[in-house]
């Protein structure tokens, strides 16, 4: 419907930049108490109480409500892109984190109305980033390891560790990758990291006849508890 798009696109696009909207937004945000400790995460619990960024909105019924609803999210997901650059701030005790993360992205007047961003890419690089950081945890080889046993197409019949390790990095669920939104460019990317991984592990592949392993794991668990031992291949 025009009247939602001239609502949210128009009217309210026109005041983001305007100091009186942004002072009504301090005043809301000030009292918000934040569990998160980082300005990305602060910012995306923030967007997600739409009553706190007064939006303008008509009470036209229920195709109204879906158009404007559709419109506040897409604004949404893209000041939140648009802020990226921008999150490297920390942030003190000393006044709310809601308020030190508005500000601080207030003085940046392309987080509200820059360029679109292509949010598909967007979420694909947070995903992939998000694997990168969580490769180096203890916690994510366990949970990897854990899979394994459960998994019904882990079950290998070859004894060949190429050929093992090759079809286990097929099985993408297993290794617990982030996927905030499934599209072609999130496949591609992983299908990046597995050729990757694949291409980095052939210097280890002598070595797994003489590992040492527990003959009452399945083949496939001692596969990927050899490759884990090398930490510059993940």
């Amino acid at each position: 419907m025009f009247q939602a798009l001239d609502d949210v696109q128009f009217s309210f696009g026109e005041c983001m930049l305007n100091e009186s909207w942004r002072a009504k937004v301090l005043q809301n945000i000030s009292s918000t108490v934040m569990v998160s400790n980082d300005c990305s995460g602060v910012f995306s619990d923030l967007l997600q109480d739409t009553c706190l960024w007064e939006i303008p909105y008509r009470d036209l019924g229920e195709a109204y409500d879906r158009e404007w609803l559709l419109l506040v999210n897409d604004w949404k997901e893209q000041v939140f892109a648009r802020s990226k650059p921008y999150w490297n701030i920390e942030l003190s005790d000393e006044e709310p984190k809601a308020v030190q993360v508005i500000n601080h992205l207030f003085a940046f007047d392309e987080v509200w109305v820059g360029p679109r961003v292509d949010t598909d890419v967007f979420y694909v690089e947070q995903d992939m980033e998000l694997f990168e950081a969580c490769r180096t945890q203890l916690l994510w080889h366990d949970n990897v390891i854990k899979r394994l046993y459960k998994e019904p197409m882990a079950c290998i019949e070859t004894k060949n560790v190429q050929d093992a390790f090759r079809y286990l990095l097929s099985i993408y669920h297993l290794w617990g990758i982030p996927c905030t939104k499934a599209n072609h460019i999130w496949y591609k990317e992983i299908k990046k990291w597995q050729k990757d991984i694949w291409e980095r592990s052939k210097e280890y592949w002598d070595g797994f006849e003489s590992y040492k392993v527990r003959e009452e794991d399945p083949y496939s668990v001692r596969v990927v508890r050899y490759f884990f031992q090398y930490k510059k291949l993940w």
